[in-house]
């Protein structure tokens, strides 16, 4: 049975996707949305799409979140990128994809405390908040990113006080150069007071 690396294999040549990653609240469909409606390319949003055609394992009580069954979604993925040729993809779950399906990954970031209000707006409980604040502090995405893409392939762009044309500009400049190697990254670690740190790091 053919793999899912070997069709990325074989198609990877004739399409073209982008992939926009962060922690949720960083504003990443926004972004992805927006992004895609500039290119003329298909939006795909993994949660949405594994919720929507119920291509996940089980559903987390603890975690309050569903767990996805990762070959399911990224078979549905590449499928559908076969017929559609370029997508701008969001995920906060990045890795799961073939190494070179993506052409770019840009990954948002955001000041902890902002993406605090913006989870407290949701209504989710402290933990499943404090969880993905630690998650962005620590850059988890970034590194997750890193490791499967590259550094060349992987972006980061501070989403804070900016606005959805403004990141989308960005990140449209950054593709019209292509892929090359980003000198600095966010480091929250570095930025922040030990106070505030200390409210979301054990």
């Amino acid at each position: 049975m053919e793999t899912v690396q070997e069709r990325n294999t074989g198609f990877a040549a004739s399409i073209d996707v982008v992939v926009i990653a962060g922690v949720p609240g960083t504003g990443k469909t926004t972004v992805a949305r927006r992004l895609a409606e500039a290119l003329g390319y298909l939006h795909i949003d993994l949660t949405e799409l594994a919720l929507r055609e119920k291509l996940y394992l089980e559903y987390d009580e603890e975690r309050m979140s569903y767990v996805i069954d990762e070959e399911r979604l990224v078979e549905r993925v590449l499928s559908i990128v076969e017929r559609h040729g370029k997508a701008v993809i969001d995920t906060h779950y990045p890795e799961i994809l073939p190494p070179m399906l993506p052409r770019m990954v840009f990954v948002l970031r955001l000041h902890p405390m902002l993406l605090e209000e913006r989870l407290r707006r949701r209504g989710w409980p402290w933990r499943k908040i404090k969880e993905n604040i630690e998650a962005e502090i620590l850059g988890v995405v970034t590194y997750n990113a890193l490791e499967r893409f590259g550094e060349d392939r992987v972006y980061e762009i501070d989403t804070t006080g900016r606005g959805v044309d403004e990141i989308v500009g960005e990140i449209m400049d950054v593709m019209r150069r292509g892929p090359g190697r980003q000198r600095i990254f966010v480091d929250w670690l570095s930025r922040l007071d030990m106070d505030v740190l200390s409210r979301y790091l054990d």
